[in-house]
């Protein structure tokens, strides 16, 4: 995805999917959180690391600590299809087994832990 991506460019989505995330970031793209648009978690923009450093990028926020620590769950494992041909059954299958045996902390252990800490707060970490 990145060698499509131009070097100047940048990617927008409105997902703030781990598996997603992680995604980008294993194609070697620096990820930013964007506003939430008409919803209440963010989206999110992609770009190359060289254009991140050299570029003005301030209404590109980094990621919060909650974003960043949700890379670090069974959620943020991606979907895989190394040839490019597999059915969906096939890789979604995939991803749930490479979930259950997974040492990553579960999603709802995250987010209950998030919801504790943060009550009233959204996402992103603003009052509701």
């Amino acid at each position: 995805m990145s060698l499509c991506l131009h070097p100047d460019g940048l990617l927008a989505t409105y997902s703030c999917s781990g598996a997603v995330r992680t995604a980008l970031l294993s194609a070697r793209l620096v990820i930013y959180s964007t506003p939430p648009m008409r919803r209440r978690s963010p989206g999110t923009m992609a770009t190359h690391s060289r254009i991140a450093e050299s570029k003005d990028h301030s209404a590109l926020t980094t990621l919060s600590q909650a974003e960043k620590e949700h890379l670090l769950t069974r959620a943020a494992i991606p979907y895989h299809d190394p040839q490019l041909s597999d059915p969906t059954e096939v890789i979604v299958m995939r991803r749930q087994q490479e979930q259950q045996a997974s040492c990553l902390e579960s999603t709802s252990r995250w987010r209950k832990r998030w919801l504790l800490g943060t009550q009233g707060r959204d996402f992103m970490g603003n009052s509701l």
